[in-house]
């Protein structure tokens, strides 16, 4: 458990409870959170309402061949791109966004088959499409977050800070600018705002693991925080931190040890001499790892599209101490995702007409889904 910096799971009690016990670090998995979020601001009645008048069109044009047909025929018409009709999904996280895009995109080829085929499916007027159009923009940033926390192959706890925060500014400008000309996406910009504080958005700011992942990253550093009081603890942070590594205790033992080797003769003054030298090499030490700190503040950000890992790695020599810090904290991964996806490749290998398959062999299968592309590459 000595190499175990935090644990990250779904919000289940029960995993916040084990990690308070084992003495861990534990963080929720933010996209689910954000889920969480989005789906407690659609479910204010107003927008509840047009969401299921979608539902229900974009249920039947995948049930029925002859709409589906229909709206192929309208697409080309109107030189519209040939997409099918998405409905949301509980279980896919910005699933709705999804369905919005696509239901605008396509709606003049909807409302025309509906009115050949005579359907008495509810049809949003000219005033909810608005209403969704505007809708649709305001859940754009939490599709991109959702996106960007979902990977598992990129640095991630190192964006949490600066993207939770935009997503509460986000949230408090719109349910302001837009409360008069578009009163249900304001009330779910408000609503999904106090949800946000209500599941802790704020203190992401003032966490120490996050605040120093923030500040390693190349491409944030303090840019990536949200005001002075965050940049002034990240930094004590990283210079506490610096300081500490246990290379750095290194060169205080071989002092020790030299001093107390010696062959000359026992002095009186012999305690003073090697608590003077401790406290050199101390300062040597400090010195070193604050002017590295210094030193790679001043040093410009990199493009977001970069990679901070590989950052580090074409820079360990210059900054030993903090490519250790780096390594460690960029490390960390704040979503759940590899878990579900595994669960869900699991569900397709454990079926109706697949149940006696040992433990063992479910678990094999599992692993050669889940690395098959490593597994082709090497062979």
């Amino acid at each position: 458990m000595e190499r175990v910096t935090t644990l990250t799971s779904d919000n289940a009690e029960v995993m916040k409870s084990t990690c308070r016990k084992l003495k861990i670090s534990w963080f929720g998995c933010i996209p689910h959170t954000i889920n969480l979020v989005v789906k407690n601001g659609l479910n204010i009645s107003d927008c509840a309402n047009i969401l299921a008048s979608i539902r229900a069109i974009a249920s039947h044009f995948r049930r029925s061949a002859k709409a589906t047909a229909l709206l192929n025929s309208e697409q080309k018409k109107l030189k519209l791109a040939e997409h099918k009709i998405i409905r949301d999904n509980e279980t896919r996280w910005s699933s709705v966004y999804f369905m919005l895009e696509r239901f605008l995109e396509q709606h003049k080829a909807i409302y025309n088959v509906l009115s050949d085929l005579k359907s008495d499916l509810a049809f949003p007027s000219l005033s909810d499409l608005k209403d969704l159009a505007m809708l649709r923009d305001y859940l754009k940033p939490f599709q991109e977050v959702t996106t960007v926390m979902s990977s598992e192959k990129n640095v991630t706890a190192s964006s949490v800070i600066y993207l939770v925060t935009e997503l509460m500014r986000h949230a408090t400008d719109f349910s302001v600018l837009h409360e008069d000309k578009y009163k249900v996406t304001a009330a779910v910009a408000a609503s999904m705002r106090v949800s946000m504080l209500e599941r802790g958005f704020p203190s992401y700011a003032s966490n120490k693991i996050l605040l120093l992942a923030t500040i390693l990253d190349p491409r944030y550093k303090t840019a990536g925080l949200p005001n002075d009081e965050a940049v002034q603890a990240a930094k004590g942070e990283l210079f506490r931190k610096a300081s500490l590594l246990d290379d750095s205790n290194d060169g205080i033992d071989e002092a020790v040890v030299e001093l107390s080797s010696s062959e000359r003769p026992k002095s009186i003054f012999d305690r003073l001499d090697e608590n003077r030298a401790i406290a050199n090499q101390s300062a040597l030490i400090c010195a070193g790892s604050r002017h590295e700190v210094e030193s790679y503040l001043t040093e410009p950000t990199i493009g977001r599209h970069e990679d901070p890992l590989q950052w580090w790695k074409a820079r360990q020599d210059r900054y030993p101490r903090l490519s250790i810090l780096a390594r460690k904290a960029l490390c960390i991964i704040v979503n759940s995702v590899p878990c579900e996806r595994i669960f869900s490749k699991m569900g397709l290998i454990i079926t109706d007409r697949r149940q006696r398959l040992s433990h063992r062999k479910a678990g094999l299968l599992g692993f050669i889904a889940q690395n098959l592309q490593i597994l082709s590459d090497e062979i």
